[in-house]
């Protein structure tokens, strides 16, 4: 998949980066713009749509129902303010694929 298929929708400062690897990204700094910029970016025909886990708290229900009709797949993903939270999801959804731990071989996080 080339990187111009991804987008990352989050705070400016949080999601700059993603840019120099190749990846689109939607600013937005508040959660009812984030929403918007998912939905935008679906349409727009990203197939991977990374969202900073400090706007999509509380967002659950829609996020969840925006993913039912599109195509895209969003991820929600650690930013500045993360909890711990998505990086967990993240996890749990590699072992789901691979059925292997790779990203703490069993470790505990610290």
């Amino acid at each position: 998949m080339s990187m111009s298929k991804v987008a990352v929708v989050g705070p400016r400062d949080a999601i700059l980066a993603f840019k120099a690897l190749g990846a689109d990204v939607f600013p937005v700094a508040q959660r009812s713009a984030a929403l918007a910029a998912v939905e935008k970016a679906a349409g727009l025909g990203y197939k991977l749509v990374f969202l900073c886990e400090s706007l999509a708290g509380g967002m659950e229900k829609p996020l969840s129902e925006l993913q039912e009709r599109i195509t895209a797949t969003i991820t929600i993903i650690p930013d500045r303010e993360s909890t711990g939270a998505s990086l967990a999801r993240v996890k749990k959804r590699v072992e789901k694929a691979i059925g292997v731990d790779i990203l703490f071989k069993g470790e505990e996080k610290a």
